[in-house]
């Protein structure tokens, strides 16, 4: 490499084109070049170095001369190992020194004629690399051309495409702009990442944040990266299978507060459905280019749900001691955790404990201690049953941690036990009030049976003792069991534990409604995970349900929130091979009119240009409020020959200007009249213009 390759006027370009390499301290730029070579022509190797003793920090950039060289080498060198280090190296894309702002490294902006349509440009630049998707734009300063925003299955796809595309497309990699959220707005816990992002010198005020994520193998990279993209910062995402049930993925984000909440969100989310995927622990690169793991309240500390129910949540005075709680409940069984929250400024602690036990039946005695006092304090702790780990903040949990709910079992018996012997052979537990069989239509020989005690630890102790071929676990209560028990049912608990319904919400003028449809093998918990993905979510409720789909509807606090959620979830593969679909409720309105109410008038016609002069406006009205200007369009533009539909600026009324009398004459007769959903469309012939006010007589039905 000459002098004058050694120094490059511009990291930045071509983009992309330069990658951060973390290796081992031995690791000399010398070795790093030679590395590299074999991918393509490299311009600069730096390895940064301590300022006061000059060793290398073990953190190397990479300068490619072309963007498909470095995206070959971020594919086929990352894991590899550099001599003489013993630990792999990783690689990714070094984040810009001049503009802060992510790029999404997947997309292309191309300019195209306008005769061109989608499939043609899809079309065009497969001949070079795979394209995913495209949408076209109409280009407001060049007119007659478009905008395409191709997006590829690689990184290297867009490269190569990025690298060979015609001069006049003017292909560049697409930047996301950030969108201006209100912080007020938004929930406490997602205002981290909202900050609208500003220009930095130095990448200690936003380090890239990396997550590791164990998911199925028949994930691919474009379901995972569209899986993580739905919450806001994400850099890069990549997939690698080692031929068994799991692959393993490294997910980047550019700060840590949008990695916090991609953890908090999905893990244990299930996708495909029936396998959870699994995140590790936040990791990012510091400033002296060391690896280190994001500091986490305590509270967020994740302690094992197995067996259900074998967590205890504590409420006790501030001065308790992790070994006061640890001696006041060992009595009661073997403990697997103690964790007592403690305020991260001070240390002190919040009056706030958890306490896991490796049996149900030892936290259900620990359960018995309730009302207490430990030794060394003397206010009463109160005792319950923890909450699951992954509900929501702020979903209702009361009825479901309650131990009072879970007095009855479930369990596989043999067809020929009565229920005189399963009373007789679970009684040595505990007081056994109920016993119903339920017959399985799929095997004569085994049925189903539902076994109720008089207490919560009765019931964990048959769990525990019973024979393991009955498989028994705890059974949810059915609706009238609560009803008899004389406690009040919450609407939220009826369905699931999800549920939020609307009418318990105050109508705020900037929720917005969407409508979704999709597959019936989703149930409200998984739609309301999906969702909640999304910042701002309020509730999520289904609305109708058949064999073959599910209606639902998801409110948002905002319109820009809910946007998010149409352009990230709308055709996510979910479950797999089936794509959801996510609309704004108006625009599903719409559809519903438009199929309904303007079928019979013949498939929609494309618009004349403007260019034409026009021969004959329509003139409406709107009553009693105005539609939308695409429904008004989509109606006027059946007949043919429309040049354009607008409103009188603040009014309910407006004009559809046509390029021949007929075709206006058509859609003046036909249209009048009609009802577009709560609107009643009054359409008349508009008198030529002459130079005087022009006024015309309407009269309203």
């Amino acid at each position: 490499m000459t002098q004058e390759q050694s120094t490059v006027t511009d990291l930045n370009s071509p983009p992309f084109s330069r990658l951060f390499v973390l290796c081992g301290k031995q690791i000399t730029a010398a070795a790093l070049e030679e590395f590299f070579a074999p991918y393509g022509t490299v311009e600069q190797c730096h390895i940064v170095q301590d300022q006061t003793t000059g060793q290398s920090k073990g953190i190397g950039f990479v300068k490619f001369q072309k963007t498909s060289h470095a995206a070959r080498a971020l594919k086929e060198a990352d894991g590899k190992h550099i001599e003489p280090e013993p630990k792999p190296i990783k690689v990714e894309i070094a984040s810009s020194t001049v503009e802060s702002k992510p790029l999404d490294c997947l997309r292309l902006k191309v300019k195209c004629p306008a005769e061109l349509d989608s499939e043609a440009v899809k079309a065009e630049f497969s001949k070079i690399s795979a394209v995913n998707s495209v949408q076209l734009v109409p280009d407001k300063k060049s007119p007659g051309n478009n905008v395409a925003y191709l997006t590829f299955e690689s990184f290297l796809d867009a490269a190569l495409a990025f690298e060979t595309a015609k001069p006049e497309h003017k292909a560049k990699f697409a930047k996301i702009k950030p969108r201006k959220v209100s912080l007020e707005s938004q929930p406490q816990e997602t205002r981290g990442f909202f900050r609208p992002v500003t220009r930095r010198r130095s990448s200690t005020l936003l380090p890239p944040t990396k997550l590791t994520v164990l998911c199925s193998s028949t994930l691919t990279q474009n379901q995972i990266w569209r899986l993580f993209d739905i919450i806001p910062g994400l850099m890069n995402c990549s997939i690698s299978h080692d031929g068994g049930s799991i692959s393993s993925a490294t997910v980047t984000y550019n700060n840590t507060q949008s990695a916090k909440y991609a953890r908090e969100k999905l893990h244990k989310f299930e996708y495909p459905i029936g396998e959870r995927i699994v995140l590790s622990p936040v990791e990012y690169h510091s400033s002296s280019g060391c690896t280190a793991i994001m500091s986490e309240p305590q509270r967020a500390k994740e302690i094992s749900e197995e067996p259900p129910m074998s967590r205890l949540f504590i409420i006790c005075g501030k001065q308790i001691t992790k070994e006061q709680l640890i001696k006041h409940f060992e009595s009661d069984g073997t403990i697997e955790e103690c964790v007592v929250i403690t305020d991260r400024k001070t240390g002190q602690g919040k009056g706030v404990a958890y306490v896991k036990f490796s049996k149900t039946s030892s936290a259900a005695r620990g359960l018995l201690k309730n009302g207490t006092i430990v030794e060394g304090d003397r206010r009463p702790i109160k005792v319950m049953i923890s909450a699951s780990y992954n509900r929501g903040k702020h979903s209702d949990t009361s009825a479901d941690v309650n131990e009072n709910h879970f007095l009855r079992l479930f369990a596989i018996v043999p067809s020929s036990r009565t229920e005189e012997q399963l009373k007789e052979e679970f009684g040595c537990h505990g007081t056994v009030t109920q016993i119903r069989l339920v017959a399985d239509k799929k095997n004569d020989k085994q049925c189903a049976a539902y076994i109720k005690f008089t207490t919560f630890l009765e019931t964990a102790l048959a769990i525990e003792n019973c024979n393991p071929q009955y498989k028994a676990k705890f059974c949810v209560p059915r609706k009238h069991d609560r009803e008899q028990q004389g406690q009040p049912l919450k609407p939220d608990s009826i369905n699931r534990k999800r549920t939020h319904s609307p009418d318990r919400l105050p109508s705020v003028r900037s929720d917005t409604k969407l409508v979704v449809i999709c597959s019936s093998q989703l149930n409200q918990d998984r739609l309301w995970r999906l969702f909640d993905i999304c910042p701002g979510m309020k509730y999520c409720n289904i609305i109708t349900a058949n064999e073959i789909n599910i209606t639902a509807a998801a409110v948002y606090s905002s319109r820009e929130e809910a946007q998010r959620a149409v352009d990230k979830i709308h055709g996510l593969e979910y479950p797999i091979g089936e794509r959801i679909i996510v609309q704004f409720e108006d625009e599903f309105k719409e559809e519903i009119i438009t199929k309904d109410a303007l079928s019979h008038f013949g498939p929609p016609k494309p618009l004349v240009t403007e260019l034409v002069p026009c021969l004959r406006k329509a003139f409406f009205i709107c009553i009693p409020e105005p539609v939308s200007l695409k429904l008004l369009t989509d109606a006027f533009c059946r007949f043919g020959d429309l040049i354009k539909v607008y409103f009188v600026p603040g009014k309910r009324h407006g004009y559809a200007e046509y390029s021949s009398i007929a075709a206006a004459n058509r859609a003046i007769q036909q249209l009048h009249g009609i009802q577009l959903g709560d609107c009643q469309l009054k359409v008349l012939e508009c008198a030529e213009y002459t130079g005087e006010k022009l006024y015309v007589s309407v009269t309203l039905g």
